[in-house]
């Protein structure tokens, strides 16, 4: 947040110089195509704007500069959007997913540690949705819920400590706030985005066969969470879907997915919600794509955590 709000000092700062608006880094009276390049460059380190000026601005926090960051500072240039807007930013993660059909489960055999009820494969078909790049992060959980539960204390980190339960509550509100309708992932959605949509590769975590470049597990997490986006992604740009926390799904568990339709959600009443994904306090397995486990609803430990979802027209 610090890097956000020195950049937009640069920017405010240049244009009182010039006598003219904000986001008019280059003084010639509009904000302009000038302007913007002026910005990027100084995010890129190819010059300074200012002599005090830091280059190499990761303005949304996820660990790099990349065009994610280009599209905040140009919003806030236009004053579109505020530094501290967590919405904002909740909004521009959100990763458009094109549906299709794909097998879902664990084949057997690939997995000696699998469970009965990844199994069997089956065929599921799914309506394009939208997946947030992140985890839901504490500053984004404290802006909606007025608290912080996580045990693992970070902006950036992903918010943990809350059940399935507390989610519900976090949801509801979150869309109040909005005027949106962000809502959790279904289990086949969350596969099938771990695995990459339309462009699965096959790999057994999401991101990669090489578990420490793209998972935070108890082999390289330090015995806590990580802020999200540090590692790498899967072919959809979606972090941390391996690793770092354990994800609530909306569905509830079953034994078998004999009785799963081919279609994108099955839920039993009073059941138990799945959980996915692995965390920073599990070993390898956990972390597979096709993994699945689940916890009573009101179960919130500091490896437990989520991920926003919503319908394609959000």
């Amino acid at each position: 947040m610090r890097k956000i709000l020195l950049l937009c000092a640069v920017v405010i700062g240049l244009a009182a110089l010039a006598q003219t608006t904000v986001g008019d880094v280059t003084g010639d009276g509009q904000v302009d195509i000038a302007d913007v390049n002026a910005v990027i460059n100084e995010m890129l380190g190819k010059e300074n704007l200012t002599p005090d000026s830091s280059p190499g601005c990761d303005v949304t926090g996820d660990g790099q500069v990349d065009i994610a960051d280009v599209n905040m500072v140009i919003n806030i240039m236009l004053g579109k959007v505020q530094p501290t807007d967590v919405f904002a930013r909740l909004q521009a993660d959100m990763v458009e997913v094109e549906g299709g059909t794909f097998d879902m489960g664990t084949p057997d055999g690939v997995a000696p540690y699998s469970h009965a009820w990844e199994r069997p494969v089956h065929s599921v078909t799914l309506p394009s949705f939208k997946v947030c790049r992140y985890e839901v992060t504490q500053d984004l959980w404290q802006a909606v819920m007025g608290s912080n539960p996580s045990a693992h204390i970070g902006d950036r980190r992903p918010v943990e400590q809350v059940s399935w339960a507390d989610v519900q509550t976090f949801v509801q509100k979150l869309n109040e706030k909005t005027g949106r309708n962000y809502r959790l992932l279904t289990e086949a959605e969350w596969e099938y985005a771990a695995r990459g949509g339309q462009h699965q590769s096959g790999t057994r975590y999401a991101g990669g066969d090489d578990l420490a470049r793209v998972a935070w597990t108890a082999a390289n997490a330090g015995g806590e969470t990580h802020p999200v986006g540090q590692l790498q992604p899967n072919a959809l740009g979606l972090y941390d879907m391996s690793g770092n926390v354990l994800e609530w799904v909306a569905d509830t568990h079953a034994n078998t997915y004999a009785v799963w339709p081919a279609a994108n959600v099955w839920q039993v009443e009073g059941g138990d919600p799945v959980v996915r994904g692995g965390s920073w306090r599990w070993g390898s397995n956990y972390c597979r794509t096709t993994w699945r486990g689940y916890f009573p609803a009101t179960t919130a430990n500091s490896y437990l955590g989520f991920r926003l979802a919503s319908d394609i027209n959000l």
